[in-house]
């Protein structure tokens, strides 16, 4: 009996990766078969698999290597002035399956199987895909079930058949198209067409400059337009400019002068004109507008700040809701547009248009909200720039609701002191709290964001000096990764140490690992587990859950 050996892949892991400043650059390593995609940012990928080879990975684009490809280790280094780069990392299993050929050969003559064996990626070899836009929303999906649907009865099948969907991308179209340059259909031609004006809408930009980019007849490229993106050109490139100084004059409310930097800024000759125009799009002139316009109906594509907004009492019409204990109530859920966990930049724009938003709020880098700023004016508030008051604040000055916020912060600070009040008696002040979260067996240590600020900020307990002197230059540290084997050389007086709820893989890793043992042993306090689905949140309405939650957890009365 003859038999040919096939090979499948299966999930290994899957991590969502932010490389910023600190450190530079960073290392991966793995001797499995590995994918890493772009989803924000940008930045460069050394492999020493391919000697000096450096790839640009940019959203939408990818990498796919062979098992050993990434042994050696595989070095990421940010385009720091494209922001944060944001990408999914992913290993997988090869599976060898043997089959017999003659029972293949007879089911591929009437169902089309292909018996060919060994796998589509050849050993060794790295494949780059600068058009990979489909593999987001699987790896989105991918992230979801494996970290926020821990409890799914059928999670592993749906990791597996998601890996699936990935693998016979990358074996048909994949390849086919990244391995010869397609002539784009005309209609790719007048959507990128779009997207330059997105890029360029403060240069003087005319019909025939865009037709001859988008290779068609003047006339023609006018009505392709309109029927792709439901406006004249002339129409919309006269939006992006509104909206552009809508965002430039409710960032600068607190100016009163002349227009016409924010009229040159936003591609408009001058004030006068800047004023006529804003008026046929905004509906009313860029003076009131700055002074007085509340905008009613907000977009939230970030569900920390759509958190934000609930907690201000303004609901929004499209919003990103988070998972756990923020489940929204049916009444949210009725007046708003939820966007689905993974969606295209296209699918999150048919949304924002078909909610009809007057301000877009985000903290996605500069190339998508680009995007989105043919639908509304887009208000970039960064993420890591600032602390959840500040994020507060911000949001609170565009709505005119400055009162309000000061209000939900000052009683989050008196929730805050009747909490250290509960616990004073059994924790001394100068008591050092050591975050940790492990993931995908890795270990972070955590700094002031998420559940560290309950612990340093609201409740005034020490970091360990670890994260005290990293806190001296980068005051709102999210969080560090770490050696598992420094784990005890961390540790405090109390520590906390947050799971992902993958029981089964976290109590193989806490069961086998020395350096954890070593932990437990150096933990002067009995070790407190939490839940990261309801932990690793940074907002008001997480903030006033967790701190009630703080006295039980540590062992005294309740709040």
């Amino acid at each position: 009996m003859d038999t040919s050996v096939n090979l499948i892949y299966a999930f290994r892991s899957i991590t969502h990766l932010t490389v910023s400043r600190e450190p530079i650059q960073r290392k991966l390593q793995s001797r499995f078969p590995w994918m890493l995609l772009g989803i924000a940012g940008s930045g460069h990928v050394h492999a020493s698999a391919e000697g000096d080879a450096v790839t640009r990975l940019v959203p939408g684009s990818a990498l796919v290597g062979a098992a050993g490809t990434a042994s050696e280790g595989i070095i990421l280094q940010p385009e720091l002035s494209k922001g944060e780069w944001k990408l999914y990392w992913m290993e997988f299993l090869e599976l060898r399956i043997h089959e017999n050929t003659d029972v293949l050969a007879s089911l591929s003559a009437t169902s089309h199987m292909s018996t060919k064996g060994a796998s589509w990626l050849p050993e060794g070899e790295i494949v780059v895909a600068a058009q990979a836009d489909e593999l987001a929303p699987l790896a989105e999906r991918l992230y979801y079930a494996m970290h926020m649907q821990a409890d799914h009865p059928q999670q592993s099948l749906i990791a597996h058949m998601l890996v699936q969907q990935m693998m016979v991308w990358w074996h048909g179209e994949g390849m086919r198209r990244n391995r010869s340059v397609e002539q784009p259909t005309t209609e790719q031609s007048v959507m990128s067409v779009a997207h330059y004006m997105e890029d360029h809408y403060g240069e003087p930009l005319t019909r025939e400059q865009l037709a001859r980019m988008a290779g068609v007849a003047d006339a023609y490229f006018s009505i392709l337009f309109k029927k792709m993106t439901g406006v004249q050109p002339s129409v919309y490139l006269e939006r992006l400019r509104a909206h552009r100084a809508a965002e430039l004059l409710l960032l600068g409310r607190e100016n009163r002068g002349d227009l016409t930097e924010v009229a040159l800024a936003s591609g408009f000759r001058d004030s006068w004109y800047m004023s006529k125009r804003f008026k046929g799009v905004m509906g009313v002139g860029p003076s009131l507008f700055r002074t007085s316009f509340v905008p009613e109906r907000i977009a939230s594509l970030q569900y920390p700040y759509t958190h934000h907004l609930l907690a201000l009492g303004v609901m929004p019409v499209a919003a990103r809701f988070g998972q756990g204990m923020d489940a929204p109530s049916p009444d949210v859920r009725k007046e708003t547009n939820g966007f689905p966990a993974l969606l295209s930049i296209e699918g999150q724009r048919q949304l924002l248009s078909d909610s009809r938003p007057q301000l877009i709020l985000t903290y996605d880098t500069e190339d998508k909200q680009a995007r989105w700023r043919g639908v509304a004016p887009v208000i970039y508030i960064p993420w890591l720039g600032t602390d959840w008051r500040g994020h507060l604040r911000a949001i609170s000055s565009l709505l005119l609701r400055e009162q309000a916020a000061e209000a939900l912060i000052s009683r989050l600070d008196g929730i805050a002191d009747e909490v250290r009040r509960q616990i004073g008696g059994r924790y001394a002040p100068g008591t050092t709290v050591s975050v940790f979260k492990l993931e995908n067996n890795r270990c972070y240590l955590y700094g002031v964001r998420d559940v560290g600020c309950i612990f340093y900020e609201m409740l005034g307990f020490e970091p360990p000096a670890q994260i005290k002197n990293k806190l001296t230059g980068e005051p709102n540290l999210h969080s560090m990764e770490i050696p598992m084997r420094q784990m005890a050389e961390c540790a405090g007086d109390v520590n906390v140490v947050i799971l992902s709820p993958d029981s089964d893989q976290h109590s193989h890793l806490l069961q086998t690992n020395e350096h954890w043992r070593s932990f437990e042993v150096a933990s002067s306090h009995r070790l407190i587990y939490l839940d990261y689905r309801d932990w690793l949140h940074y907002d008001p309405i997480y903030i006033e859950a967790q701190l009630k939650k703080i006295p039980d957890i540590l062992g005294v009365s309740s709040f």
